[in-house]
């Protein structure tokens, strides 16, 4: 089974993989709690003079401890895209570089148009 244990604000998100046999969901999430306060005391002491303690910040310093519950972590192999957000000119062509340049264009062709047609007051 594989479990994440993750922090996140707002737009910000850091996951984390693990892979245990044999865990359950409330198990793993007793075995989080249970790692996060075994960390605390030592996280603590390896904050510098002026390093602010964070969760973000302690969360990474426990990982290491999930091994001793007997979890391995997983580095999954991923594949995305960053940028394009809306492709409207040849600023977010690096982003598409891997497709035929025919889907870039009716990208392009398709925002603006619509670019147009809001610009007229129609929505």
């Amino acid at each position: 089974m594989i479990y994440e244990f993750y922090w996140s604000w707002y737009e910000e998100y850091t996951p984390w993989l693990f892979e245990h046999d044999s865990k359950t969901q409330e198990e793993f999430e007793d075995d989080c709690k249970k790692i996060m306060l075994e960390s605390f005391d030592e996280y603590m002491t390896s904050r510098g003079e002026y390093d602010w303690a964070g969760v973000s910040d302690w969360m990474e310093f426990s990982l290491d401890r999930f091994a001793n519950y007997g979890y391995a972590k997983v580095k999954p192999i991923a594949w995305g895209l960053f940028g394009g957000f809306i492709v409207k000119d040849e600023n977010n062509k690096e982003v598409l570089k891997d497709f035929p340049k025919e889907i870039f264009n009716k990208m392009v062709k398709w925002n603006k148009s619509l670019e147009a047609s809001t610009d007229k007051g129609v929505k």
